[in-house]
């Protein structure tokens, strides 16, 4: 054995250990020096030297051998049994602070910009306690099962050696917290609450089993009493529904608006897909964002936030058009069915995915990055399936369903939605009126918040970028996110009237012009703020980000109000197309689905990828298969029922005689 190691294990020795990891450790490395198959392939499965570019960023995250250590089997005790498994854990590599370490770290995280990027990731950055660096890295460490946590730090010192002695400094590194796994460590035992969403599903799923064989047998089931509830969860109701097509879409019914609802959809998940893929591990984290900014065709994935403007829009028109027109039916707008409607319509299904995080779903997978997604939404549904369930997630930092910021913008924009729909029901000027009011406020709003914060113009994904403060005071604020939605309320009320406006060609050309020009113009200006020469300008910031959703969502209403008014043309046929009709059903549950689906692939991951636009769009395929059986599994088991028994409690009444008299 060198001196070297003779003098490691001297200072392995020394430190406070319990006696079988100290045993395990020494057997370790004189299995080192021994040529002992199981000691190497410790050794191997773990981080010795970082590998991978410095300046793409992959060193950061050093995922070892994930598989090859917990197949790790240690010597035999006497009874022929494995004294210990092979442990993996992530350690953060740590050195004692000096002026050459110092430099060291500034080099190494601060002048790569990658700091920030690293930290969102672990949820810490670079660290300094009692003279000690912690850099903010996720390298991969294999020692015995016998030792704990931090006494695997001895293991990640040891191999960690060379690479120390390279810069003439001493590591000291730690131990991600709820990083570490190995086979048999308990982690696999259902709770309380994985056991609890294990019973609902056998519940749900035997009750449907009843109603499907139920209406199977007796399939003239009377709407009335208990029968309702029965034939809302039957398999014959409900995939009847959704995959029925209707032969001419049914008077009243905005057809646009699925094929842009699915349209927009498929944007998000796209747009997610590049923001997951760009996520560490990657081997060309860099460069990849800095090409994709240069091209002119990622600019509509680079300002794909537009994606949730149109959602904004569509609910703004639909929370104004349908009490509207069930006013024209001589039917009343009853506030207290509307909150309870909206609140029933679409926590069902929120819940039951929230409970799924947050229980079975981290026992169906293992990986180096499973503790990073599936372990991170289980402690934080735990922590935060309240905020989630009360719609204000958006205000909360640690939500449990990333994307449930916009269901609380968009509940608390719907709860405060009739303060405009009942002046539009009485007094339709002054609910005009008090929409351009609101308009300008959220204008006013928008530009101030921007410019006195000297925020971005928008979202922006670009390397050192801090925009977790424009996160919290812009892109998740309610009252900062209602343009679309009042554009789209007033889009409702006018929709509603369904007056024959006659226009001339020359004015349907100029209308489609002007739509079409204002989208491209907010969709490709976006490149400007990902130019090299760009220099911030706190005014020109402050009128885009002001400016570009009002513009976004006028433009868009112009392509709905065209299409339901019989200018559409070819727009209107594809946006119409009876096959948007089921996927827009299921858009919800898509939803709610796909970011999940996005971070189990993610937490399976076993190497650094490379990316570019055949990987993302390769990726974005596999996750659209693999969102259809969830989603219409979701849809059936929980949304669909649910929807069939709001409609049995709130069903409409026979309409009166339709109001009349003098618009006011």
């Amino acid at each position: 054995m060198s001196p070297k190691i003779i003098t490691l294990v001297a200072i392995l020795i020394i430190r406070h250990a319990n006696a079988d990891c100290q045993k395990d450790i020494q057997d370790y490395i004189q299995g080192l020096s021994n040529f002992q198959l199981w000691s190497w392939e410790m050794l191997d499965s773990s981080v010795k030297y970082p590998t991978g570019t410095i300046l793409e960023g992959q060193f950061l995250v050093q995922l070892g051998n994930f598989d090859q250590c917990i197949a790790v089997r240690g010597p035999n005790d006497d009874s022929g049994t494995p004294r210990f498994k092979g442990k993996y854990c992530h350690f953060n590599f740590g050195f004692q602070s000096t002026a050459q370490t110092d430099m060291l770290n500034e080099t190494i995280v601060n002048a790569l910009a990658l700091q920030k990027a690293v930290s969102e990731l672990t949820n810490r950055g670079a660290t300094r306690s009692a003279q000690t660096i912690q850099l903010p890295f996720l390298w991969a460490i294999c020692a015995p099962s016998s030792c704990t946590d931090e006494e695997v730090t001895e293991v990640a010192n040891f191999n960690m050696g060379a690479f120390s002695n390279i810069f003439g400094i001493e590591s000291n590194s730690s131990i991600a917290p709820n990083s570490c796994y190995y086979e048999g460590d308990g982690s696999e035992k259902f709770d309380a609450l994985t056991w609890c969403f294990i019973g609902f599903v056998v519940i749900v799923a035997s009750w449907i089993c009843f109603s499907s064989l139920y209406e199977l047998f007796i399939p003239n089931i009377e709407n009335s009493g208990w029968k309702i509830f029965v034939k809302s969860f039957s398999l014959q109701t409900n995939v009847g529904d959704l995959v029925k097509l209707p032969s001419n879409p049914a008077p009243g019914q905005l057809s646009c608006l699925h094929g842009m609802r699915v349209i927009s959809l498929m944007w998000v998940i796209l747009g997610h897909t590049y923001m997951f893929a760009i996520s560490f591990p990657v081997i060309n984290y860099v460069s990849v964002q800095l090409k994709a900014t240069r091209m002119w065709s990622m600019a509509p994935l680079m300002n794909g936030y537009l994606s949730v403007d149109t959602f904004f829009l569509l609910g703004g028109i639909l929370v104004t058009y349908v009490p509207l027109v069930d006013q024209s039916k001589g039917r009343k707008f009853n506030i207290w069915k509307y909150y309870i409607y909206r609140y029933l319509r679409i926590t069902p299904a929120l819940a039951v995915v929230t409970w799924y995080l947050s229980s079975l779903h981290i026992y169906i997978g293992q990986g180096p990055m499973w503790y990073i997604t599936a372990g991170f939404s289980r402690t934080i549904c735990r922590e935060n399936w309240w905020p989630t369930l009360l719609y204000i997630s958006n205000y909360v930092y640690d939500n449990c369903l990333g994307q449930a910021w916009y269901l609380s913008v968009d509940m608390q924009l719907a709860l405060l939605a009739p303060i405009v729909i009942i002046p539009l029901l009485k007094w339709p000027n002054y609910g005009l009126g008090l929409i351009a009011i609101l308009s300008c406020a959220c204008f006013g709003a928008m530009f101030g918040v921007t410019y006195v914060e000297r925020f971005p113009w928008t979202f922006i994904m670009k390397p050192g970028t801090d925009i977790s403060r424009y996160m919290d005071l812009y892109y998740r604020n309610t009252p900062l996110r209602a343009m679309p939605y009042l554009v789209g309320m007033a889009l409702g009320y006018i929709l509603s009237k369904k007056r024959n406006i006659k226009l001339p060609k020359w004015a349907v050309a100029l209308g489609w012009f002007l739509s079409t020009l204002v989208c491209l113009t907010i969709v490709y200006s976006i490149l400007i703020v990902y130019d090299l020469d760009y220099t911030y300008e706190p005014v020109a910031a402050a009128f885009y980000a002001s400016l570009h959703k009002l513009g976004w969502a006028l433009g868009v209403g112009w392509v709905i109000w065209a299409c339901v008014n019989g200018y559409g043309g070819p727009v209107n046929s594809i946006l119409s197309w009876k096959f948007f009709l089921p996927l827009s059903k299921l858009s919800f549950a898509f939803y709610l689905v796909h970011q999940d689906i996005i971070n189990f692939q993610r937490g399976l991951r076993r190497t650094a990828n490379y990316i570019s636009n055949f990987e993302a769009f390769y990726d974005f395929d596999a996750y659209l298969i693999l969102c259809l059986p969830v989603s219409v599994l979701l849809y059936l088991a929980i949304e669909a029922p649910i929807m069939n028994l709001l409609r049995s409690i709130f069903r409409k009444g026979s309409p009166g005689p339709p109001k009349s008299g003098k618009k006011k």
